[in-house]
């Protein structure tokens, strides 16, 4: 539904409230009751509702400063996506004055996410956007943001009990459910599963894997299955060592029949399989990365999920701008939906 089509007369008819009752909300200011705020919040999500950032920029003086902190990526990867969607944003609204910088880290190295969280509070900003992967270190930064009174905003992994101001983002716990149940649908429970484990430095594992390995193994306990798994590390840098660790699973094991990576990164297991010239194992992973779709396309891998990070990206720019023009209300929590693709519909998405 267009929300540029309604106006606030008509949201407040929808709602069942006075006019001066929706403009307080969409402002901001004002008492307004709780039963109140929440029927106009209603509509608002039903409608679609956007404040027209155009309009709300017009007189803004000063400029507004926001900082990005992301996982460090190459072109093509799910991080360049996510990124993509920011700058789209930050193109779209170019007539608001703002001024930002990215901090980057290697999502694999606990170490430089802690440098580079300590390099934004260096950073003196109004809001700021977090791609995170180490639950603790990301509880620190929030409570240091908290005490600034900084808002910020997580986009693809949600972390419990932090004070952000919105999320957007898979439901990370879904998502490794419909894995574990769309793997399951074209195994069998005869055939044993590979359950690939990036190593990452500084002995933290990421919360998004965490969580999508409870969802995974949620719906196979509620299915009852007799499925065995087997365990596997990888190394993102570094191919030869992760071959090896395949080689070993491989060599001991002679049943297995798929394999799921909780990250974005299949094709490690999908090159080696084509190296290997290993046929009739089913991979199930996230990300409509460059690398994924080749191998999605060769029909290596059987089925790849997307959390449409663009999008995400895109909506953490325009969720913090409504904020700081027009004080958007916290604790949104969007989880953006998970498109399935195979090699059959890979088209219709790119």
């Amino acid at each position: 539904m267009n929300s540029s089509k309604h106006r606030i007369k008509d949201i407040a008819q929808m709602a069942g409230v006075s006019v001066g009752t929706v403009d307080r909300v969409l402002h901001n200011r004002g008492d307004v009751s709780e039963a109140s705020r929440k029927k106009v919040e209603a509509v608002l999500e039903r409608i679609q509702y956007h404040p027209n950032l155009l309009v709300a920029s017009i007189g803004v003086k000063r400029k507004i400063t926001i900082g990005i902190i992301l996982p460090e990526h190459n072109p093509g990867e799910y991080w360049d996506q996510v990124e993509k969607g920011i700058r789209k944003a930050f193109y779209d609204y170019s007539n608001i004055p703002v001024e930002r910088k990215i901090f980057y880290y290697d999502q694999f190295d606990l170490f430089s996410c802690r440098e580079a969280y300590r390099e934004i509070l260096d950073y003196k900003c109004d809001a700021v956007i977090i791609g995170p992967t180490f639950r603790d270190e990301t509880v620190k930064l929030s409570q240091k943001l908290d005490s600034m009174s900084v808002p910020y905003i997580f986009v693809d992994t949600l972390i419990p009990s932090c004070n952000q101001l919105a999320f957007f983002g898979p439901d990370s716990r879904m998502l490794g459910y419909i894995e574990a149940k769309l793997l399951a649908s074209v195994i069998g429970e005869d055939k044993d599963i590979a359950i690939l484990h990036a190593v990452r430095s500084g002995n933290e594992g990421s919360l998004q894997t965490m969580m999508r390995k409870e969802g995974f193994f949620e719906y196979f306990d509620q299915a009852s299955c007799s499925n065995r798994f087997l365990y596997a590390n990888y190394y993102t840098n570094d191919l030869e060592m992760s071959w090896q660790e395949f080689d070993k699973l491989f060599e001991r094991e002679t049943n297995i029949g798929g394999a799921v990576l909780f990250n974005s990164r299949s094709y490690v297991l999908a090159s080696y399989l084509e190296d290997r010239g290993v046929q009739g194992l089913k991979i199930v992973g996230c990300g409509v990365t460059d690398r994924n779709i080749e191998y999605l396309r060769k029909g290596i891998i059987s089925f790849l999920l997307s959390e449409r990070p663009e999008q995400q990206g895109f909506m953490s720019v325009q969720y913090i701008l409504e904020h700081i023009l027009y004080g958007q209300q916290s604790g949104k929590i969007k989880y953006t939906p998970v498109d399935i693709l195979i090699r059959e519909n890979l088209e219709y998405f790119l």
